[in-house]
């Protein structure tokens, strides 16, 4: 049956496999300490990657593995002759890697595998893509294990995805060392503050007071960098997960990339881009003018304040600049920089959220649907 239904199915190229195939199929190797290609599992609960059937699913899903013909009867749950419908149980089915490369034997494409090393050609992008997915989930456990640590929990996904937002905005300006570093301050702080009744209605909201000292702590830090340092990875008590083991230590060989700060995808995003101060023809064109998003910033915001710098909107999230390049560039810039320097807007950032540049009529409706809105107005002061 196994042999049949293996024989009908097309083995997948080598060439073809994306670092994120590669990396789910080195993890499968490794946690189950495979031998070969044709025979690997079953499944083992003591694992050292607690996702691993969710990798198996996926890589079974996408055709990189199937059944092995070395697995039990008790595997099949299910078996239906006439329709050929078979279900299987994942965690008792052994697998076969159905990958191929003509110019490999079959021990040289399980060694490539099992142990992927950067001599690999993989391209750029899909390596940050990875990267980016890899130190979320990485960093986002650890906030979750430190936060537990002083009986804190995410109860709700709005948590949850507020945590997820502004570590993904964290990860692109701090080291992911640099963030713990915040954690480890800011979950202290709230703890001691709420002990002592002084975070007001944030008692009943912890989490979000954490994430909102986090970044009163980043724009401290981020004035006096020697103190901002990046703290180790916190291994005595949260054992790093076999996928980042495999793809910083092997595949990029960066064993310390908790104190380094991660590369940027290239291309278009969310995140203002960047032009030197010579090319003020072209910031006209990148100024962003779309004010049918404005209504759902001010339903959301919780105040604001004008500044010699631009708009800063402040909601749930954090606080959002709203202004164009060169108000902002000139507000962060250090006497050593140009505006061709990235260093100017990654200052900006640490400070405040900034999503794109805004021309004149943009920023204009937008005080004026904020004032409509009867949003309260907080000085540069903090008064209101």
């Amino acid at each position: 049956m196994v042999r049949d239904n293996n024989a009908s199915r097309v083995n997948i190229g080598y060439a073809t496999l994306s670092v994120k195939d590669i990396l789910n199929l080195s993890c499968l190797l490794q946690a189950l300490s495979a031998k070969s290609l044709a025979e690997i599992g079953p499944y083992d609960e003591e694992t050292d990657d607690p996702d691993l059937l969710d990798r198996i699913e996926e890589l079974f899903h996408a055709g990189l593995i199937q059944l092995s013909e070395k697995s039990s009867v008790d595997t099949f749950s299910d078996f239906k002759s006439g329709d050929r419908s078979v279900q299987f149980r994942l965690d008792l089915a052994k697998w076969h890697v159905w990958v191929t490369d003509d110019r490999l034997s079959e021990q040289q494409l399980f060694d490539l595998l099992k142990n992927p090393h950067p001599g690999l050609e993989f391209h750029p992008d899909e390596v940050v893509g990875q990267y980016q997915e890899l130190a979320l989930t990485v960093m986002a456990d650890v906030f979750e294990n430190y936060i537990y640590e002083y009986h804190f929990r995410i109860k709700t996904k709005k948590e949850a995805d507020l945590v997820n937002e502004s570590l993904n905005r964290w990860l692109v300006t701090y080291t992911p060392g640099q963030i713990y570093n915040l954690m480890w301050r800011s979950t202290r702080q709230a703890y001691a503050d709420i002990g002592a009744n002084k975070a007001g209605n944030y008692r009943y909201h912890p989490i979000n007071f954490i994430i909102k000292i986090m970044d009163q702590k980043a724009a401290q830090l981020a004035r006096n960098p020697k103190e901002f340092e990046s703290y180790s990875y916190p291994s005595n008590v949260l054992p790093e997960p076999l996928k980042a083991q495999i793809f910083f230590g092997e595949m990029l060989i960066q064993p310390d990339w908790f104190l380094n700060r991660g590369p940027q995808l290239n291309v278009e995003s969310n995140l203002a881009s960047l032009v030197s101060d010579n090319q003020l023809s072209e910031m006209v064109d990148l100024e962003w003018n779309d004010q049918t998003e404005i209504p759902k910033i001010v339903e959301k915001a919780e105040y604001y304040d004008v500044t010699d710098f631009g708009i800063v909107v402040g909601d749930m999230m954090g606080e959002t600049l709203y202004s164009n390049q060169i108000a902002i560039y000139g507000a962060f810039k250090s006497d050593d920089l140009n505006a061709e320097d990235a260093t100017w807007l990654e200052h900006a950032e640490s400070v405040f959220m900034i999503k794109h540049f805004y021309d004149l009529a943009y920023l204009m409706t937008l005080l004026s649907k904020l004032k409509q809105a009867n949003v309260v107005q907080r000085k540069s002061d903090g008064t209101d």
